[in-house]
C-alpha cells in the first residue's frame, strides 16, 4: 500500500490536476515522488499507479471520494501521514455537511497525529466553526485581501517555471507590510 507523508486534498479534479503539476515540478529538485489520485480516472488506474515502485509516495493529491476509496480498498494508508494540506477547505466542509473529511480523519489516526493546512479565498463564519468544533488548537490566519499576506509574515517565492533556477537556490524572499498590493513586485 502506498503511505503517503503528506496529503493534499482538493474538491474537484481539476484543481487536484493544478495542484499535482505545481507540486511535482517542485518535488523533481528534491526526489520526492508525488502521485495522483482523482475521479476523473478509474479507479483501477490509480490503484495501479500507487503501487508502482513498491506504493512509494511522498505526497499525494487527491479528490475527497477516490481517496476515501483507496482507503478502503487498502491501496492507501495513512499511518505514515504527517502533514494535510486541504485545499479550498470552504467547499470541501460545505459539501455534504463535512462528511467528505471523515475518512481521512479516521484513517490510521491521521485526524490526531497529522498537522493540518486550511487554505481558502473566503472562511465563511460557520466553516471556521465547523473547523474549530473539530480541531481545539485551530489557529485562523487570515490575509487583508485576496492574495495578499498578512501583516508580519514572510513570503517566498520559488519560480517553477520551465528553465528556472532549481528550488535549492534561495527563493526571493520579502516582509509583507501594510498596504502592500497583490503584485509582490
Amino acid at each position: 500500500a502506498a503511505r503517503p507523508r503528506a496529503i493534499v486534498l482538493a474538491p474537484t479534479a481539476e484543481l487536484a490536476a493544478q495542484t499535482f503539476e505545481v507540486a511535482t515540478t517542485v518535488a523533481r529538485a528534491a526526489s520526492i515522488k508525488v502521485r495522483r489520485a482523482t475521479a476523473d480516472a478509474a479507479a483501477a488506474r490509480d490503484a495501479a499507479f500507487l503501487r508502482r515502485d513498491g506504493g512509494a509516495c511522498d505526497v499525494l493529491v487527491a479528490t475527497p471520494g477516490r481517496l476515501e476509496r483507496l482507503i478502503e480498498d487498502g491501496v492507501v494508508r495513512c499511518d505514515a501521514t504527517t502533514d494535510v494540506v486541504l485545499d479550498e477547505v470552504d467547499a470541501l466542509t460545505l459539501a455534504d455537511g463535512g462528511r467528505l473529511l471523515a475518512p481521512l480523519l479516521a484513517a490510521d489516526g491521521v485526524g490526531e497525529r497529522a498537522r493540518f493546512v486550511f487554505v481558502t479565498a473566503t472562511l465563511p463564519r460557520t466553516v471556521e466553526a465547523r473547523l474549530g468544533d473539530e480541531f481545539d488548537d485551530l489557529r485562523v490566519v487570515k490575509g487583508p485581501g485576496l492574495h495578499r499576506a498578512p501583516r508580519g509574515l514572510t513570503v517566498a517565492f520559488v519560480d517553477c517555471s520551465e528553465g528556472a533556477a532549481p528550488p535549492s537556490a534561495a527563493p526571493t524572499r520579502r516582509r509583507a507590510r501594510a498596504g502592500d498590493r497583490d503584485d509582490p513586485d
